[in-house]
């Protein structure tokens, strides 16, 4: 293997797991924590070390436990990668649900903003941005929210 083809290999790896762009940049303005990541791959460690086990004891329980941390593991994972909020413009940004689909919205068309215990959720017209507890949000998206929610009197 040459260097330069590690070295492009590495870039990729760490933009694809640090979520960043090439400039270095965050790619999302709003994304979840790395820790949901390192739980997910975690659980998939877990779930692969149950597995294991079944090559020296047979048991139904052992096969549920070993499917439910792979599942478990991958679905955190999908939920780290996917789940998104970008600045598009001043008025817009778009949202990448848990399953990949991108919806844009205008911060003027929100009409509520609800903090709950373990997320936010923000009401754009009767569609619904749900933001979790240990997302990190960018300080632009921060401010363009709080100017809408003042402009509206939310």
């Amino acid at each position: 293997m040459n260097s330069r083809f590690t070295l492009r290999l590495l870039e990729a790896l760490e933009s694809f797991f640090l979520k960043k762009d090439k400039n270095g940049e965050s790619r999302a303005d709003v994304y979840i924590s790395s820790f949901l990541l390192v739980f997910g791959l975690f659980l998939i460690v877990v779930g692969i070390g149950i597995a294991v086990i079944l090559l020296f004891n047979f048991n139904v329980w052992i096969i549920v436990g070993s499917v439910f941390c792979i599942l478990l593991g991958v679905l955190a994972f999908i939920c780290w990668r996917n789940q998104t909020i970008r600045i598009v413009s001043e008025e817009k940004f778009e949202y990448t649900t848990f399953l990949g689909n991108r919806y844009e919205y205008r911060f003027n068309d929100i009409t509520k903003v609800k903090v709950n215990a373990d997320s936010t959720t923000i009401f754009v017209g009767k569609k619904k941005v749900h933001i979790e507890s240990i997302a990190i949000v960018s300080d632009r998206f921060s401010n363009l929210l709080n100017k809408a929610i003042k402009e509206k009197n939310l």
